[in-house]
């Protein structure tokens, strides 16, 4: 993201998928975005279609959204009060009639990734082969179990809420996807789920440890970009493995 100043607007830009690709995905996701905002729901207002796009620019997308004074979330009441705008906003998605791809695809490309990547892309020879067994064994798992699915933000998580003058707004919806809820919140602190709805806790459990294994290959596969990646992906294996 790129803060453009004085004028209070930020430029999304997405340069890693393909242009046509990266259009779809800008365009769902702004589609999402004004059919929330438009019901009152706690989220980034789009601006003005004209201005908002998508536009490619230099082979880029980019769609423009209006900055809002924030700071991060920290504290748990406004946590809990993210996660009664995410019930909020999961109620208002079910009247969405727009085509919204499965939460699978997402994991799928996780999959073409990990499969994709050289030995030499892991901290350990056996990593590879360890993410490999716990992905199919929780896809499995998973697909063995059956689940009902409903429209979901798709990555939510703290990063993804702006804690504003009005309280907590949620942002970034571009993995929009349909979903169980239990993928959901398989991201979210465990003290918030009762707040948002009634789950599974095996199967959160699941989508958790299966988020791990996506998390560990994303910042893989992207581990030159900052120490921060590379800690992530530390992170994550050494989690799966205490399991």
């Amino acid at each position: 993201m790129l803060l453009l100043t004085p004028l209070s607007i930020v430029a999304r830009i997405q340069s890693a998928e393909p242009v046509e690709k990266a259009r779809a995905t800008a365009e769902r996701e702004l589609t999402v975005t004004r059919h929330l905002a438009f019901r009152g729901l706690p989220v980034l207002r789009p601006l003005e279609v004209a201005l908002a796009g998508p536009h490619v620019l230099d082979g880029c997308v980019v769609s423009f959204w209006p900055y809002i004074d924030h700071a991060p979330l920290r504290r748990q009441a406004d946590m809990i009060a993210a996660a009664r705008g995410l019930r909020a906003i999961h109620e208002a998605l079910m009247d969405f009639g727009g085509t919204l791809p499965p939460y699978q695809a997402s994991v799928d490309q996780c999959w073409t990734v990990l499969i994709g990547m050289p030995r030499a892309a892991f901290p350990a020879t056996t990593d590879k082969e360890f993410l490999t067994e716990n992905f199919l064994a929780l896809r499995h798992q998973l697909e063995a179990l059956g689940t009902a699915a409903r429209v979901l933000h798709g990555d939510a998580h703290k990063g993804n809420v702006l804690v504003g003058a009005h309280g907590p707004v949620w942002i970034d919806f571009e993995s929009v996807c349909r979903g169980p809820l239990e993928f959901e919140l398989a991201t979210l602190p465990r003290y918030a789920h009762r707040h948002v709805g009634k789950a599974d806790t095996r199967l959160v459990d699941l989508f958790t440890d299966l988020k791990s294994v996506c998390v560990a290959v994303w910042c893989l596969a992207d581990a030159g970009r900052s120490a921060e990646m590379r800690d992530a992906a530390r992170y994550h294996l050494q989690r799966l493995r205490q399991q």
